[in-house]
């Protein structure tokens, strides 16, 4: 549904939504249908549009890879279109077209990082070069980005468990605790290793060493609240450790217990053996009265004194 306002436009965003290669924005009928034609001659897929209004809405159930617009519109201009095709979170590249010559009108569309900028009427070989060009950079423009998130997710993810690493807990947090800390919320956290991790590899090998840790990542993932999961991280060697944001001490606890029984009644299965492990966990909450720098170091002495316990328990979550 699409209505409008004295400055703009809204429209209800759409899941799902179909790929095509270019959406046509212009008023005038006959250029228009001409350059519908063409375009389909050149062997893109497309939809047309005769003003703002309709071309946002074709936004709204469409990705396309260009949105080529004429500067001129009957109820917005090609730049305010633009503006808004951005503000629905589209990554379309953008070609105007306008039979102004006007710098600041070129000024403009470059402000808003209009790929190019072509005169009416239009020159079907110069549309045709532009549009290979925007195509070519729109790839060169999505690889990058794939590496880029590759590259940061090699960077931030364990080898082994696929889980988090300890760069990435570093910066989770310091901005867990400095949300914490602005707006006076509960933060709790927790430290665990397997017991007798060291046995387990001396007696099975390291592969099954391997495959404990790995499943114990798993079983983790699936025991912990959505939130908290995204802040689990293998800390080293067989220890784990986790943020537990809005959570209290009373919290912290409860959950801490959960994730010793789930991996407790587990059996993990490796290449000769099924094997019962433990872990042992270190719980700290913060309160006002400590201090939040210490929440991690509280968690991993608290571990400390669950070991000297006995193992295969909890110690810790005091105020």
């Amino acid at each position: 549904m699409l209505y409008n306002t004295s400055k703009g436009f809204s429209v209800t965003k759409k899941t799902g939504k179909k790929k095509k290669d270019i959406l046509l924005v212009e008023d005038d009928e006959g250029i228009k249908i001409t350059l519908s034609a063409l375009l389909a001659d050149f062997g893109y897929s497309l939809d047309s549009a005769g003003n703002a209004s309709q071309a946002i809405e074709y936004v709204s159930s469409s990705n396309y890879t260009l949105v080529l617009t004429d500067y001129q519109l009957p109820d917005l201009t090609g730049l305010e279109l633009i503006k808004i095709i951005k503000n629905l979170g589209s990554d379309s590249l953008f070609i105007m077209m306008t039979g102004h010559s006007d710098i600041n009108i070129a000024i403009n569309a470059l402000r808003e990082d209009v790929f190019d900028f072509i005169l009416k009427p239009v020159n079907p070989e110069k549309l045709q070069n532009i549009l290979e060009n925007a195509f070519q950079e729109k790839d060169k423009r999505e690889k990058r980005e794939a590496l880029v998130s590759e590259l940061q997710e090699l960077t931030t993810k364990d080898n082994l468990t696929e889980i988090n690493n300890r760069r990435y807990f570093e910066t989770i947090y310091t901005l867990e605790t400095g949300r914490a800390l602005r707006y006076k919320r509960a933060l709790s956290c927790l430290i665990f290793d397997i017991d007798d991790f060291k046995k387990i590899n001396d007696t099975y090998g390291h592969y099954a060493g391997d495959i404990v840790l790995k499943e114990v990542a798993q079983i983790c993932l699936r025991s912990l609240r959505k939130n908290d999961a995204s802040t689990l991280c293998r800390w080293g060697g067989d220890e784990f450790v986790a943020l537990l944001p809005e959570t209290d001490t009373e919290g912290a606890v409860t959950c801490a217990e959960h994730l010793r029984k789930s991996i407790e009644n587990h059996r993990i299965k490796t290449e000769n053996s099924l094997l019962k492990v433990t872990i042992s966990c270190g719980v700290s909450s913060w309160d006002r009265k400590k201090r939040i720098e210490d929440l991690l170091y509280q968690a991993d002495m608290a571990l400390l004194k669950a070991k000297k316990n006995g193992k295969n328990c909890i110690f810790g979550g005091e105020k």
